[in-house]
């Protein structure tokens, strides 16, 4: 074991002047970043968009900038580790809490950017960016229709506040770089996503799932995941009781589950990546389904020649 000193870094967060969180851990004002990356990759993907700017426009863009993109490094002094990369991973809990603290005060996100780690004596450096790791989604996945399914949802929500305001939250979603969070996040969702209906949460979204005609098309969506239920269970219960117990503990664990009386999903959560994917997945097919993209009333055609066509249907193999 070493001791080590680690920095985390975040974005578009000011604070006035260095203060203490604890004896070894400080908050830093770091010098604005003027968004000078995200300035240089938008000259770029404007000139691969047909749209080039000027030498001047980038540096007047710049200047534009000067104050922007605040900074400030959350430096933990003292943690003992077995190596660099083991230090950092045990300072990400409690920087975020501190990045949300500071979130608010200075009344901006507090975005992870890079953390930085070394022994006291400067030794055993590295370095972790924090770069989000986006999926690329190149088939149609559980989205009857694919890519017609984007049109439909403009179309719904252009019409529709309610949707609008899905698709706003679903967006919000996904920038929460922790997967727990994000799946706490998506079930709020599909909770509003559910209130026209009335009753108990799980009475509402198996309402609203028979009133779309697609409470059985879920059964799909876990196995696909690589989850299997217990008999008599369904997968509106699982979205209650991992819903509760996330908002009422704020994390989803074996005590938590026991505490919900919920240990028949215990055996799930040990594949938290299915279970990430079967909340994602759900989320999902309800706004396809909201845009009228379900499974028995939407396949995708494929055109072979012109006038010759089969479908493919997405119904359980």
């Amino acid at each position: 074991m070493a001791r080590y000193v680690v920095g985390r870094i975040y974005t578009r967060c000011f604070v006035q002047r260095e203060m203490a969180i604890s004896p070894e851990i400080a908050v830093e004002p770091l010098p604005a970043t003027r968004h000078k990356g995200s300035i240089f990759d938008g000259k770029d993907l404007l000139e691969r968009a047909g749209h080039p700017i000027t030498r001047k426009v980038v540096e007047q863009s710049l200047a534009n900038a000067a104050a922007a993109g605040a900074a400030v490094c959350i430096r933990f002094r003292n943690i003992e580790a077995a190596d660099a990369p083991t230090a950092m991973k045990n300072t990400e809990a409690h920087g975020d809490v501190i990045a949300g603290a500071l979130s608010v005060l200075s009344v901006n996100p507090a975005v992870p950017l890079v953390t930085f780690c070394s022994r006291s004596d400067g030794s055993d450096g590295a370095i972790h960016w924090e770069f989000p790791n986006d999926p690329i989604i190149s088939h149609g996945t559980n989205i009857p229709g694919y890519l017609d399914v984007v049109p439909a949802l403009v179309a719904k929500a252009l019409v529709d506040p309610k949707v609008a305001l899905l698709l706003s939250l679903y967006r919000a979603s996904q920038r929460e770089p922790d997967a727990d969070k994000k799946m706490l996040f998506q079930l709020i969702l599909l909770e509003e996503a559910s209130d026209v209906e009335t009753g108990t949460l799980a009475a509402r979204l198996t309402s609203f799932f028979v009133k779309h005609g697609v409470l059985g098309d879920f059964d799909a969506i876990a196995a696909q995941a690589g989850l299997e239920l217990p008999a008599g269970k369904t997968l509106v219960d699982a979205l209650v009781k991992l819903r509760n117990s996330a908002a009422h503990n704020g994390e989803i664990t074996e005590q938590t589950l026991r505490d919900g009386s919920a240990e028949w999903l215990i055996p799930l959560i040990a594949n938290k990546d299915g279970l990430h994917r079967l909340v994602g997945e759900a989320i999902r097919y309800t706004l396809a389904v909201l845009a009228g993209h379900s499974r028995d009333l939407k396949a995708l055609a494929i055109e072979l020649r012109p006038g010759e066509q089969f479908e493919v249907r997405f119904d359980d193999p």
